[in-house]
């Protein structure tokens, strides 16, 4: 029984220095955030949770290689955890290992099928494929589980007379030039006559990430 609660102990130690580590770089104190999580990292090396940190904070470096690694060593050790799942499918995006990508996402939904960012992975790995049609029916699915009884005409109403107030002021994400959204997104303009900017993204996913993180106002979903 002491073993169980030094180890739960130990476990719930290890989270706050992570959250404490999230919270040190959130205010800017890159420095402070490294070590704290350096400590835990010493603390539990192999917890899934300082190993999943180590792999984000890999992936914000660009070293997607090394994410891939930390991300395989948390899943391994906590198989039953659908963000850990959808991180690794993250690092293997940016490897572009879609194979590796694809089976990553399915574990995840497996766990967890109302998972967002697994979800706008596999529809950004549809619309990869070509398949317009079936990645704007995805991209809907898996925003139809952020807000429920919010309606799209509403949301759409909102962003139009936002645009129509200050034009150029707004901006729209999108997978990239030429993407599903950016041509859905410009047809939008071109048909309501509003003003907003473009910021194209790596992929639709980061996109609506970026949304969700307030870096942009909007992202258009085609319509199937």
């Amino acid at each position: 029984m002491n073993n169980v609660n030094a180890a739960a102990a130990d476990s719930a130690t290890v989270l706050r220095m992570i959250q404490a580590s999230k919270a040190a770089g959130a205010a800017g104190r890159t420095g402070e955030a490294d070590q704290l999580l350096a400590r835990a990292a010493q603390v539990a090396p192999g917890h899934p949770a300082v190993l999943n940190e180590l792999g984000l904070r890999m992936m914000q470096r660009g070293d997607a290689v090394r994410a891939r690694e930390l991300f395989q060593r948390a899943t391994q050790a906590d198989p039953g955890h659908p963000s850990l799942w959808s991180n690794l499918a993250e690092s293997l995006n940016a490897l572009n290992l879609p194979q590796e990508e694809t089976e990553a996402v399915e574990r995840a939904l497996a766990l967890e099928p109302r998972h967002l960012a697994a979800l706008l992975q596999k529809a950004a790995l549809i619309e990869t494929r070509g398949d317009a049609r079936n990645a704007a029916r995805a991209y809907r699915n898996a925003l139809a589980t952020l807000v429920p009884g919010v309606t799209p005409p509403e949301a759409v109403s909102a962003a139009l007379q936002r645009a129509r107030e200050a034009p150029g002021k707004l901006t729209y994400g999108s997978g990239g030039v030429g993407s599903v959204n950016q041509l859905a997104a410009e047809l939008l303009k071109s048909r309501a006559k509003i003003d907003i900017l473009h910021v194209p993204y790596k992929s639709a996913t980061t996109a609506l990430t970026g949304l969700l993180g307030g870096e942009i106002d909007v992202v258009i979903v085609a319509a199937s």
